[in-house]
């Protein structure tokens, strides 16, 4: 165990890190479940595709701390400033994409659902130019959790007001975010 003065250091050094990414303007936060290949693929490639049609990206896996395992802050010092950036994050991003699949939503991307409802609620009401603008869902399960549900109500409902949506594939979300709502000029 290393010490405490080195833990301190590091917590500092993420916290420097967290504020310097809040200056950042992304406009485009991608949500999705992280603990495989596959949803990191996903998410990657996701992330990819937008910033080749020109926007600024923030996905966790590749731009926040979430790879900051190797680190000497304790569990809880770890998770916490994780939460700080990402919560940050969602709620100054302009178009909210979030991974919709598996059997149940992610619990970590039905927070984010959550803080992004929030911030597109209080742009709207508040006549903001910061916060959520769109809320777009990726879902391709073809599970479903009862005959007539297919998928648990609270992550879903807001994607089912406009004007927010959910698409299938990658490339749908892309040019439906290009289309309607394209990359602001640097």
């Amino acid at each position: 165990r290393s010490s405490p003065v080195i833990s301190s250091l590091v917590f500092c050094l993420l916290l420097w890190y967290n504020r310097l990414m809040a200056e950042q303007n992304f406009e485009v936060y991608i949500a999705g479940p992280l603990f495989n290949a596959d949803e990191n693929s996903h998410n990657r490639k996701l992330a990819r595709m937008f910033r080749e049609a020109g926007y600024q990206v923030f996905n966790p896996i590749e731009d926040g701390i979430e790879g900051a395992t190797q680190t000497n802050l304790s569990d809880d010092e770890l998770l916490s400033t994780i939460f700080e950036l990402d919560s940050e994050r969602v709620r100054n991003a302009r178009i909210f994409v979030a991974n919709l699949n598996g059997a149940q939503v992610d619990d970590g991307t039905s927070v984010e659902i959550g803080i992004a409802a929030e911030s597109q609620r209080l742009r709207k009401l508040q006549e903001l130019k910061v916060g959520v603008e769109v809320m777009i869902g990726y879902f391709n399960d073809t599970r479903t959790i009862t005959p007539n549900m297919r998928r648990n109500p609270l992550p879903i409902g807001p994607f089912l007001k406009e004007p927010n949506v959910i698409f299938t594939t990658r490339k749908q979300i892309v040019v439906h975010a290009v289309e309607t709502y394209p990359p602001r000029q640097s």
